[in-house]
């Protein structure tokens, strides 16, 4: 089984600028994209440009993504990044009225492509 490459601290140069929509509001975010690089560094190594692209998808993690999944700014950041919509999981129905579970619920999406990194063919993981 090949490993993981988890969407985090894992590369340090990107060069492909990719232009995503902001969340709320009609502009939009550069970031500098480069799949090739993950796995370059140690993942340990800071990078700005996956930072950034962290904060971003953070960022359209808490848009509302029942109202419209598939024109949401996460979903179309996904598709952006190359992401196949059958790669896409989310599970943002929750029910805080729940007596037992009500409070004890976190909404999330998932999702993975194969990229060529640095190390070769891997799966690159969204959470």
């Amino acid at each position: 089984m090949r490993p993981c490459l988890l969407f985090s601290l894992a590369a340090r140069v990107f060069s492909e600028p990719l232009s995503l929509p902001l969340p709320k509001g009609d502009a939009s975010v550069t970031l500098d994209w480069n799949e090739a690089a993950f796995g370059a560094e140690p993942s340990t190594t800071y990078s700005h440009s996956l930072s950034r692209a962290a904060c971003y998808l953070s960022d359209a993690a808490y848009a509302d993504v029942l109202a419209a999944p598939n024109d949401s700014a996460l979903f179309t950041a996904y598709q952006t990044l190359g992401i196949p919509r059958s790669n896409i999981e989310a599970h943002y129905n929750i029910d805080y009225t729940d007596a037992m579970w009500g409070n004890d619920q976190c909404a999330f999406s998932f999702a993975s492509k194969e990229i060529g990194s640095a190390l070769g063919r891997r799966t690159l993981v969204f959470l």
